[in-house]
């Protein structure tokens, strides 16, 4: 079995089914339930959840959880950042969107996997600014069978 199968099986586990808990919610500000995320982490992994989603932050503080586990949790790392503009009473805009991980710090933490988001409804410039975006890190990702 090669690494991207294993990575596959991971994910998804024998019965092809899984339950992410995303814990990359934080980077906007605080997020309620989210203040201690390393304490999240762990009582996440002690309950058996599938896997999580996370910021490359939180993936540093958290690694040692994931070192010499059996059965771990599979983690996403997210790996783009969009900076909103809002006006009080206007409704948020994207702005922008640039890479904040690289799939090389992925494999490096233990990842099986990177997270984009492609908003749709935007200008198309901003849209085609994602797909740039998104195209290069798939490129990037597939080096490491991500």
């Amino acid at each position: 079995m090669g690494i991207k199968e294993r990575r596959m099986k991971r994910l998804f586990g024998e019965d092809r089914k899984a339950v992410y808990v995303p814990i990359d919610h934080g980077i906007l500000g605080m997020v309620k339930g989210l203040e201690d995320p390393v304490k999240l982490a762990e009582d996440l992994i002690k309950d058996g959840i599938d896997g999580t989603l996370m910021q490359i932050g939180i993936i540093k503080q958290t690694n040692y959880l994931f070192e010499n586990v059996k059965n771990l949790p599979a983690r996403v790392l997210t790996a783009d950042y969009r900076q909103t503009w809002s006006i009080p009473g206007k409704s948020e805009e994207i702005a922008g969107c640039f890479l904040n991980a690289a799939a090389e710090q992925a494999v490096k933490y233990g990842c099986d996997a990177v997270k984009l988001l492609l908003p749709i409804g935007l200008s198309s410039e901003l849209e085609l600014e994602h797909v740039k975006i998104i195209s290069a890190l798939v490129k990037e990702c597939d080096k490491y069978d991500m």
